[in-house]
């Protein structure tokens, strides 16, 4: 938490946070008897946000850490001792239904159609994990919603943002060591770490238990604020980074060419990505409904150059960027 700028001062009282380690191989988790059935009683919800973040992975890679854990938690719900059920909450993403198949996803479950998630195995095993949820609030009665989150952007307020995911490494990389961005790109619509979670525990809280209908509990969580490759392109460039924009083909080449590069851990990803030099667009989902059941997403800060210039200093503050004179 101080790595990330939080308050510590919620750890001071010991009641309110208890860490458990687990072990999806085990029926109970790897509790004892008498912790499980107190996590019977007494849980009255399950936030299931834990999952690989690898893009580079097949969908069996993901069976025994992700999927196994969901059925397992899902099982714990559905054997709650209590009188108002568990409720389950899945943190799902736009990857499980981002293909272009889809011309504008629809805050409601997805068909099983072949080709809906992106082609890789984050997005495939978030499309069988939703599927898994729906199953199970079929036979089991568990009360399900789900949130497909789209890119997540670092704090609003503190700026601190993960080095080591995707855009960070593109940006600081890009903007460092190659000195050069792609003049392709995706639409820009990262929703900061904190709306984003501030908008999964309002909808958490205020959402019901009873029958309320699968169209009714799925959820998109993005920026309603979106800018272009090119205003986040100028937006860099006003906060004094020097780099080249290049066509996205020669992108791909030079980092391809450097397995020292930071960033080459990612170059399949960015290869498939920019497949034959053109950026593979993600398709867009409807926000009405979420936005209707939060006020908090309508007032998502916009991405603008004053919170570019927070991503960009605490970058430079941990050494993952330079600063520069200009």
């Amino acid at each position: 938490m101080e790595s990330r700028k939080q308050d510590t001062a919620v750890l001071d009282d010991k009641r309110r946070i208890i860490i458990l380690s687990t072990n999806f191989d085990d029926d109970q988790l790897g509790q004892t008897t008498n912790i499980y059935q107190q996590l019977q009683r007494e849980v009255t919800d399950i936030i299931h946000s834990a999952w690989k973040m690898n893009f580079n992975l097949t969908i069996n890679d993901f069976d025994r850490e992700c999927l196994k854990g969901l059925y397992q938690l899902l099982k714990l719900a559905a054997t709650s001792l209590s009188e108002v059920p568990m409720h389950f909450h899945f943190i799902s993403s736009v990857s499980a239904a981002g293909s272009v198949v889809i011309d504008k996803v629809k805050e409601e479950p997805l068909s099983r159609q072949k080709g809906i998630a992106l082609p890789n195995g984050y997005g495939q095993s978030k499309y069988a994990a939703e599927h898994i949820c729906w199953a199970a609030m079929n036979h089991w009665s568990i009360p399900v919603d789900i949130y497909r989150f789209g890119q997540i952007s670092g704090d609003s307020e503190t700026g601190v943002w993960n080095t080591r995911e995707m855009i960070s490494l593109m940006v600081c990389v890009g903007c460092g060591e190659m000195g050069m961005l792609p003049e392709d790109g995706e639409q820009i619509n990262w929703i900061p770490v904190n709306y984003g979670a501030a908008c999964l525990v309002d909808i958490a809280i205020n959402s019901s238990t009873r029958a309320t209908p699968p169209s009714e509990r799925v959820h998109h969580i993005q920026n309603p604020h979106v800018i272009t490759w090119s205003q986040l392109i100028k937006y860099l460039k006003s906060a004094g980074l020097q780099f080249k924009v290049v066509p996205t083909e020669e992108w791909i080449h030079q980092l391809l060419g450097n397995p020292k590069n930071p960033a080459y851990a990612l170059a399949a990803f960015f290869e498939k990505t920019f497949a034959d030099g053109k950026i593979c667009h993600i398709g867009q989902f409807s926000l009405e409904k979420t936005i209707r059941r939060t006020a908090i997403l309508q007032n998502c800060p916009p991405i603008d150059q004053q919170l570019i210039q927070r991503y960009i200093n605490y970058w430079i503050e941990v050494g993952s960027l330079k600063a520069t004179n200009s």
